[in-house]
């Protein structure tokens, strides 16, 4: 609970995350609002939407992370256990899911300290549902 807590008074205290987080929020909601229709046009394999997917996604977080206080510049890799996917009940769409993230890996500057590694450990942590021991944050050489 006391880890909950922190963290929430930390994006209270750090609006620019807190504004990041909202961002990349927005962002992927737009992607998923947006991005499924066809009208009449070739549709991608599989492989090519998760690879479009996972570079803009990687983009937006590496930018995030460029905001935290303390770290330079940066890069991340995501890794996704399955692309994205539709559920139909009979010819009804019932639900569209996004590919799963089940880890992480930023290297960047600033990841020496041990300040900047917590706070973009917790950062992606809290972006995508998954443990600490999904999230590499390495230093940048």
């Amino acid at each position: 609970m006391r880890l909950k807590n922190s963290f929430f008074s930390y994006l209270k205290e750090n609006k620019k995350i807190s504004y990041g987080i909202i961002f990349i929020c927005f962002g992927l909601a737009l992607i998923f609002a947006f991005g499924g229709g066809s009208d009449n046009k070739t549709e991608k394999n599989d492989h090519d939407t998760l690879n479009e997917y996972k570079v803009k996604l990687e983009e937006e977080l590496t930018s995030l992370c460029e905001r935290i206080d303390g770290v330079g510049s940066a890069k991340v890799d995501i890794t996704c256990s399955r692309g994205a996917y539709s559920e139909y009940s009979g010819s009804k769409l019932v639900e569209t899911k996004p590919p799963e993230v089940v880890g992480i890996t930023v290297i960047c500057k600033g990841a020496d300290n041990s300040r900047v590694k917590s706070e973009v450990t917790d950062m992606m942590s809290a972006l995508f549902g998954i443990g600490s021991n999904r999230i590499a944050v390495l230093p940048y050489r």
